[in-house]
């Protein structure tokens, strides 16, 4: 649990420390995730950051906070019986892309690259529908001590794998 309230209180510090530079560099920053059992003080900061930066459009930040991605799909497929219940949708017409709408946040794209830290190996339980198609990549260095060369690292396993399958096509 100490592991846990660490990271919270990183988040927070993060979300307040950079605010300025996000925005000023034209980053809109998201949560992306259940706002159930997350700190206040922590909702409070993410929801400063989300909204001085909303109207940003260089790049979308998306923090995956309290995220569950089997949960995300469990609350997709409810929230689609509702809607099929209150006669907005036909549930025999529904597409992956109507699927995809009833997400956390909806108009984000599906993952390009994960990058996990401290040495995992596995998904986690994370992004598990926008995921499917990601470059998995995993460093050995844990996340507070990952530097831009480690970033630059893994952005050039990406570049190698896209480019190795576009020559399998």
């Amino acid at each position: 649990m100490g592991e846990v309230s660490f990271l919270m209180h990183l988040a927070e510090k993060y979300a307040l420390e950079k605010i300025d530079e996000l925005h000023h560099n034209g980053v809109c920053v998201q949560h992306m995730g259940q706002r159930e059992k997350l700190p206040a003080t922590l909702l409070d900061s993410l929801d400063k950051l989300a909204s001085q930066t909303k109207n940003n459009k260089r790049l979308t930040l998306n923090l995956a906070i309290n995220h569950s991605g089997g949960l995300e799909i469990l609350n997709a497929a409810a929230l689609i019986i509702q809607a099929h219940r209150q006669g907005e949708i036909n549930i025999d017409d529904i597409s992956p892309m109507d699927f995809t709408y009833f997400l956390y946040c909806p108009e984000v794209p599906d993952v390009d690259l994960i990058i996990r830290t401290g040495g995992e190996k596995r998904l986690s339980n994370f992004l598990l529908w926008r995921s499917v198609e990601a470059v998995y990549w995993s460093s050995p260095i844990y996340w507070p001590d990952f530097q831009t060369e480690d970033l630059t690292e893994a952005i050039k396993f990406y570049n190698d794998q896209n480019m190795r399958i576009k020559s399998e096509k």
